[in-house]
């Protein structure tokens, strides 16, 4: 018999309800290898390479091109055959697996959208990306958020703009007789959907037992009739939302008065026909590469309302759409019509649960209209849905996803901070990566990078993309590739992260890393067996929170997925993903069948951990599973790991996501040969393992920041005896300091001063570039002993040649490169071309730029 630890599953019966969550396996899509295919046919379909440790090996270095980084690829300008084709070789040469195509504001009005010329560009597009083995993803608006094509649908048919219901709302003293007639403006479409009455109460909310429903004649004039006490009155007016899409075009932007107007999507016939302007079009024009060259269609957060400058006396606005107080019934146990004062009232208890209620009722009518009949013509038509929804914590939509996504932009989550672990946007990467695993998805998405700034560091980059390997996200959608950055096309959600930034001669260095930690953790196994029961609309971060911090690998679920789980021999099977403990946090309401799948579980030997604190959690997990991962050392809080099965092979994956070195013993739950793979290199080289008592394996590591180490275990294999680890570097051998000469790429010498920030001296505050630091130092005996230079303090990007060899580049601290046998007796030239942030020039920050040190040779 399993533990099912505090067994309060209480939740009022009269909330239940069933948003149709359900989960299967994926239809198997014709063409190339980029499509909503489950793990496990790829897997099988590639058992021969799989068994491979040497196959596996190979392809590590060199992975295919459908891996990696999609470029999120801004047409905001006047396109041009020459520039475009140059812009994808471009993003070739750096690794990208692929791009997707994005007409975005700015875009110019000879191109057009969905004409001839547009479409002719596309297609250009796609052909270059053929030829070249890229894969190309097309973006399902002009602009976003999706459903509107750049206003068409309203075009149409006014009927079919976005609605939403605003309040409003009168006080009357008790007791009284009188009439009211709310006045929400002049629109001659805003209809009446409920006028209620309510006592306020001593705390300012509204006594639910009190609630009574009042009737307006045709003037929509009221009659009341009150009792004794303070009594507000509510009127629930529906009408067109005010909202709008952000165009194609410039004078299509926010709070612009020619910007599009969004569609009501909560619509099945408005979805219907804004499929036909768009993604029929794309058909007709591009179906031959459809399954092979084009993989997928992108949407991007769908909003029932538009995107909506909110009205003072309107409050807040909240979606609606013809029918939807039947539909909202559905999920309560009241006249909803009485209720819905209470999305801006206070009704007591039970508000937060109308309102979940509502959120839930919102996002099925949304997946019922939009996402299903989208995601249905994707698979029709060979071709994956991806993108993301409105939400970073979100989940329950992501079930029509063939690539389920999420998106990460406006520094949502940075390094440094508490941001990485705590609240909504913490939880983005492991919310589309948990639906992908639910939902026998091969990919998991983000979109990443967006309006993160001009700021933006290599250092931060890379942060950002370990974050996301860590949690499951295997396809990196980059915000931004920009066409243009001419004008204020350069202050559009920047930054420009590719050929028009000065770190691009070395982003090919970001683009392998990334197409080498995508194609690690697919097509295998996710070693996980603790999942985490939220609430599908709204995730809770707490308990992910506290497992992160513990080295205990984790996915999401839901109830409706719980309930459509099957049982295996004591585990709870959901899609690819087994689980032997269910940790409960905040899920919302629990249907029936949750509740008795989890009483099931619990009786077959699997774990319900329901009460819980961070103290009780992580014993509680360990003891039902044990340990993957144990790190014995310091900073234990800021390592993140995943345990993966590929072929034969067992691959962990440890990142240090703290900001000072961790170093220690880990012990590992596998044993056999252990490797260690570079993921930014390609490289592999056996690893030494520590002398260990029982099973599993020990391994000696320091970890700087920024740095994730792979770790592969052949189970079939026994260790390697007598390896040394790689050697750490050591003490400051001598110190650099000059003279140094200081010259343009091309030799030319500028006057600035070296081992100084650059950005201080007169003329160069705004200067975004690359400088070359050239010094002499001279050697005797001890060359042998010279290992490492380190370079000290520099802003932002270093390659350093010794004696005309290169020795490599460091885009984020710690500056220090080997010297590869470099160094000679006698007289060594040292060159280091630094290359600083571009923000300088586009937002005057004046940040850190140049080298400075300081700088030595170290043993």
């Amino acid at each position: 018999m399993g533990e099912f630890l505090d067994q309060k599953l209480t939740y009022d019966r009269r909330h239940f309800f069933k948003n149709g969550l359900l989960l299967g396996a994926t239809t198997m899509m014709s063409g190339g290898l980029m499509h909503g295919v489950s793990a496990a046919e790829t897997a099988g379909s590639n058992a021969a390479e799989a068994d491979s440790a040497h196959a596996l090996r190979e392809q590590f270095s060199d992975p295919p091109r459908e891996f990696g980084i999609m470029g999120f690829w801004f047409w905001n300008g006047d396109m041009e055959d020459r520039e475009v084709v140059r812009q994808i070789r471009e993003m070739h040469a750096k690794g990208f697996a692929g791009f997707c195509i994005h007409p975005r504001n700015g875009l110019s009005r000879r191109v057009g959208y969905l004409t001839p010329e547009f479409f002719r560009l596309v297609k250009l597009s796609v052909k270059e990306a053929e030829r070249l083995g890229m894969k190309v993803v097309l973006y399902d608006e002009a602009g976003y958020p999706a459903g509107s094509a750049r206003g068409a649908v309203v075009t149409k048919n006014p009927e079919w703009a976005a609605k939403a219901i605003f309040m409003d709302r009168h006080i009357v003293a008790g007791p009284a007789h009188g009439f009211w007639r709310s006045n929400p403006g002049r629109a001659l479409d805003y209809g009446l959907v409920s006028i209620v009455a309510g006592r306020v109460s001593d705390d300012g909310s509204m006594d639910e037992s009190s609630i009574m429903g009042l009737r307006w004649n045709e003037h929509e004039v009221v009659e009341y009739d009150l009792p004794a006490g303070e009594w507000r009155l509510c009127a629930v007016w529906q009408g067109p939302s005010g909202g709008t899409t952000r165009g194609a075009f410039a004078e299509e932007e926010d709070d612009h008065a020619t910007a599009p107007p969004a569609a009501d999507i909560l619509r099945k016939d408005v979805v219907e026909y804004f499929i036909e302007l768009t993604h029929e079009r794309f058909y007709q024009e591009l179906g031959e590469y459809f399954g092979t060259t084009i993989v997928a269609m992108f949407t991007d957060e769908p909003s029932p309302r538009g995107r909506i400058a909110e009205v003072a006396r309107r409050e807040h606005l909240h979606a609606w759409t013809p029918g939807f107080a039947d539909y909202l019934q559905r999920f309560w146990d009241e006249d909803v019509r009485l209720w819905l004062p209470a999305l801006w009232q206070d009704y007591g208890p039970r508000t937060k649960l109308f309102r979940q209620a509502y959120q839930r009722a919102e996002q099925q009518l949304l997946g019922e209209s939009f996402y299903a009949p989208i995601s249905a013509w994707c698979e029709r038509h060979g071709i994956a849905l991806t993108g993301h929804c409105a939400h970073s914590d979100e989940m329950g939509t992501l079930r029509h996803f063939q690539w389920p996504g999420q998106d990460l932009v406006w520094r949502m989550v940075v390094p440094g901070n508490d941001s990485a672990l705590e609240g909504p946007d913490s939880l983005c990467a492991r919310a589309s990566a948990s639906a992908a695993r639910l939902g026998r998805r091969r990919f998991s998405c983000n979109e990443v990078f967006g309006a993160y700034g001009w700021s933006l560091t290599m250092d931060e980059v890379k942060w950002l993309l370990d974050w996301l390997f860590v949690r499951g996200t295997n396809v990196i959608f980059l915000h931004a590739a920009f066409y243009s950055v001419l004008g204020r096309r350069a202050f559009e959600s920047q930054p420009d992260l590719t050929v028009h930034n000065v770190w691009w001669p070395y982003f090919d260095r970001v683009g392998h890393y990334s197409r080498r930690m995508s194609w690690l953790i697919s097509d295998g196994t996710q070693i996980c067996p603790v999942g985490v029961l939220s609430n599908g609309d709204r995730l809770s971060w707490k308990a992910s929170k506290a497992l992160t911090r513990a080295q205990i690998d984790h996915l999401f679920t839901y109830g409706q997925a719980i309930a459509d789980s099957h049982l295996d021999d004591g585990w709870l099977v959901n899609g690819d993903q087994r689980f032997r403990v269910i940790v409960i946090d905040e899920p919302g309401e629990l249907s029936p069948a949750t509740e008795q799948r989890l009483r099931a579980f619990a009786a077959a030997g699997g774990v319900v951990v329901n009460d819980w604190t961070e103290s009780s959690l992580i014993p509680a997990c360990t003891r039902a599973v044990g340990r993957d991962i144990e790190w014995r050392g310091s900073g234990s809080v800021a390592l993140r790991s995943v345990h993966y099965r590929k072929g034969a092979l067992e691959i962990f994956i440890l990142s240090n996501e703290g900001e000072v070195p961790l170093a220690g013993d880990v012990w590992l739950s596998a044993a056999g040969r252990v490797e260690r793979w570079d993921a930014m290199t390609g490289s592999t080289r056996p690893w030494p393992v520590e002398p260990s008592q029982g099973k599993g394996t020990v391994l000696a590591l320091r970890l700087e920041r920024r740095e994730t180490a792979i770790f592969v275990v052949d189970v079939g294999a026994k260790p390697d005896s007598g390896l040394m680890p790689p050697m750490a570097p050591g003490g400051v051998v001598a110190k650099l300091v000059g003279p140094w000469r200081v010259t343009k790429l091309n030799g030319e010498a500028v006057i600035v001063p070296a081992l100084e920030d650059w950005a201080k001296v007169p003329g160069w505050e705004l200067f975004a570039g690359t400088l070359c630091y050239h010094t002499e130092f001279t050697v005797h005996d001890e060359a042998r002993d010279i290992r490492f230079i380190d370079m000290g303090h520099v802003g932002d990007i270093v390659e350093a040649r010794l004696n005309g060899v290169p020795l490599g580049v460091r885009m984020w601290a710690p500056y220090v490169i080997e010297t590869l046998d470099a160094v000679r007796s006698g007289v060594n030239h040292l060159e280091l071309r630094v290359t600083n942030s571009i923000a300088n020039t586009y937002d005057g920050l004046q940040l850190p730029s140049g080298l400075m040190g300081p700088v030595g040779l170290r043993s």
